[in-house]
């Protein structure tokens, strides 16, 4: 979970390796208000949104250009998952033992 109290997500990342399967990165988004952080307007647009560009060309000035295609090349890799799925789920307090 991030410690910024002005980050909007609370993300829980874990991979998951049962006996005999092959190994599951599992990523679970805590909504606060529930489904409807899922709507699209539901967080106010940025009137000022960076460049396009410029998380490339940081990312590139702070560790250059080799970094950047390395890590290019992984997010391509990346690409060729062999699968993706999604669930949503609604925590029941009532119903949970956490």
């Amino acid at each position: 979970m991030n410690a910024n109290p002005t980050f909007r997500f609370s993300n829980n990342t874990y991979v998951q390796i049962l006996q005999g399967t092959k190994s599951v990165i599992v990523s679970v988004r805590n909504l606060k208000d529930g489904f409807k952080e899922l709507d699209g307007n539901y967080f106010p647009r940025n009137p000022n949104p960076p460049a396009p560009t410029l998380f490339k060309d940081t990312y590139i000035k702070d560790y250059g250009q080799e970094a950047w295609d390395a890590r290019s090349k992984l997010l391509d890799d990346n690409a060729n998952i062999e699968s993706r799925e999604s669930f949503l789920m609604i925590l029941r307090k009532d119903l949970s033992s956490q």
